[in-house]
C-alpha cells in the first residue's frame, strides 16, 4: 500500500515539472504571441485557432479573460507567452512547471482613468 501511494505521488511529481500539449481555442481570430506574459509587452507572433502547442513552463501576467475564464497564467510556447485562457489543456489551472527567470510584466500606468484623460468625475 505504501509502495502504491509513493509511486503515485513521484508520477504526480514528474507530470508536473514536463511540457505539456495545448490546443489554441479563440472565436476565430489568430492568438497573439506576447514578449512576456503581459498584454502591453510587444507581440512576436501569432497562432491559428486549432493550432496545437507544446508549453513548456508557465509564468503568472497580466489577468485576461478569455474563452475558458479568467486567469494570471501565462503559457510558454516557441516564440514567447500566449495566455492560458485561450488554450484547451484539459486542466485548469498551471500544467507545466513555473518558468525560471521569466520576464516581469510591465508595470500599469500611475494614475489611469477619468483624471489621466483630462475628464471631470461627475
Amino acid at each position: 500500500m505504501k509502495i502504491t501511494f509513493a509511486l503515485a505521488a513521484l508520477v504526480a511529481s514528474i507530470a508536473t515539472t514536463q511540457a505539456a500539449k495545448g490546443t489554441v481555442r479563440t472565436a476565430g481570430d489568430p492568438l497573439r504571441v506576447h514578449s512576456a506574459p503581459s498584454t502591453t509587452s510587444s507581440v512576436v507572433g501569432s497562432l491559428k485557432n486549432g493550432a496545437v502547442v507544446e508549453i513548456d513552463c508557465t509564468a503568472t501576467g497580466t489577468k485576461v479573460t478569455g474563452k475558458y475564464g479568467t486567469s494570471t497564467v501565462w503559457d510558454h510556447v516557441p516564440g514567447g507567452y500566449v495566455s492560458d485562457t485561450y488554450v484547451y489543456t484539459g486542466k485548469d489551472g498551471a500544467v507545466a512547471p513555473p518558468c525560471k527567470g521569466a520576464p516581469k510584466p510591465p508595470k500599469p500606468p500611475v494614475g489611469g482613468g477619468c483624471q489621466a484623460a483630462g475628464i471631470k468625475n461627475p
